[in-house]
């Protein structure tokens, strides 16, 4: 403010003027030293705005990365009894897609959503709907077959587990029996299956068959049960074994023999469970049938009374049973002695009153012993 003050004593000028002069720039002066500050507090916000949309820009990009990890794929599991399913599994082992392969997949998931649930539960809950909808046999002749596609072996064994514990828990729930059949494979056989509409897990199975007879189509196949397809194996491996084969087919070839023999242990033990079940079931109908028509003859016979007319049969001794007198109809000393009491108050009331009336009533003669003796003897007769 000095040095303006200076300045303007060296303009030779109205002094008015220079006055109105230096006050309009000491004016303009302040409001930009108040702007400079304002500009300042803006410029500190403004950094705060930014850095603000730079952390939520970050997030979002970080959070839509994390969606799309968690939605994406990487392994895949095949379960397959005659409904085909083939389930998609995130790096957690939750089912993010579940897609069917034949109609009856389609009618098992029409009915049964999976997505968002850990594998294990989800292969319980379908087999679970599969039996609901009598795709398991009563009888234990089913085979349910569970397949984990992963390119980490490790992985995939992991898996089969997983599916496997899946389907035990559903048989447990639904007290229903069948046979269980594990295995794996890579992706390649994914791609394979799906060019042929089918799912790795059946395709697998078909391989299978046509290893042990080449001649063995797809399309043969591709319709088929589990269990159709395991009793054919078990037929072909019962067949003369393959001349002038490599180690590797042999190999192959063990490794379906051991999991053919299992599957057809499996079967028999499911069947004799499924009988034993079905036994006891009949067993306890027969019972409630038998319980329910007892307490329906209890309810509608007529209760026998112990004063019931007593049957009478030819035969002395039976005469003689006949003949003795009913202690139930026979009166006691006191009643007898009551009884005569009123006999004779009615005798004496009779006299007096033949007497009043003139009349001279005859007294009866007393009886001998021998004749009083046959008299009650006749009475009780």
């Amino acid at each position: 403010m000095e040095r303006l003050n200076g300045y303007m004593d060296q303009i030779k000028a109205n002094e008015a003027l220079k006055e109105k002069t230096k006050a309009f720039v000491s004016e303009r002066m302040a409001q930009l030293t108040q702007n400079k500050g304002k500009m300042k507090e803006d410029h500190f916000k403004m950094r705060k705005i930014l850095i603000a949309a730079c952390v939520a820009a970050v997030l979002m990009v970080v959070g839509a990365g994390g969606y799309i990890y968690y939605q994406t794929p990487v392994n895949y599991v095949s379960l397959d009894i005659n409904p085909s399913i083939e389930l998609g599994l995130n790096a957690f082992d939750t089912v993010v897609s579940a897609e069917a392969a034949n109609e009856d997949g389609e009618a098992v998931l029409d009915q049964q959503d999976v997505t968002n649930m850990p594998v294990e539960e989800a292969i319980d809950a379908l087999v679970q709907e599969a039996v609901d909808q009598d795709f398991v046999a009563d009888d234990g002749s089913s085979v349910i077959a569970v397949t984990a596609e992963s390119e980490d072996g490790d992985k995939a064994l992991v898996l089969q587990e997983k599916c496997a514990t899946g389907v035990n828990q559903a048989m447990s729930t639904k007290n229903t029996f069948a046979a269980v059949y594990k295995d794996c494979s890579d992706l390649t056989l994914r791609t394979q299956a799906k060019a042929l509409g089918i799912s790795p897990g059946k395709y697998k199975l078909i391989k299978m068959l046509q290893t042990l007879d080449p001649t063995i189509t797809v399309e043969q196949y591709k319709d088929a049960k589990v269990h159709e397809i395991m009793t054919k194996a078990n037929e072909l491996l019962q067949a003369a074994a393959p001349a002038d084969i490599s180690d590797e087919e042999s190999a192959a070839l063990n490794e379906i023999t051991e999991k053919v023999e299992d599957t057809a242990k499996q079967v028999k033990e499911a069947k004799e469970n499924a009988e034993e079940k079905k036994n006891q079931e009949q067993n306890a109908n027969n019972n409630s049938s038998n319980g329910n028509s007892n307490n329906g003859k209890k309810t509608t016979e007529p209760a026998v009374t112990a004063t019931a007319k007593p049957a009478v049969t030819k035969g002395k001794s039976n005469q003689a049973q006949t003949n003795k007198p009913d202690e139930t109809l026979q009166p006691t000393a006191a009643q007898e002695q009551e009884q005569e009491q009123e006999r004779e108050q009615e005798q004496k009331a009779k006299d007096a009153a033949d007497k009043t009336a003139g009349i001279v009533t005859p007294q009866p003669q007393k009886q001998s012993g021998n004749e009083e003796q046959n008299s009650n003897s006749n009475k009780n007769n």
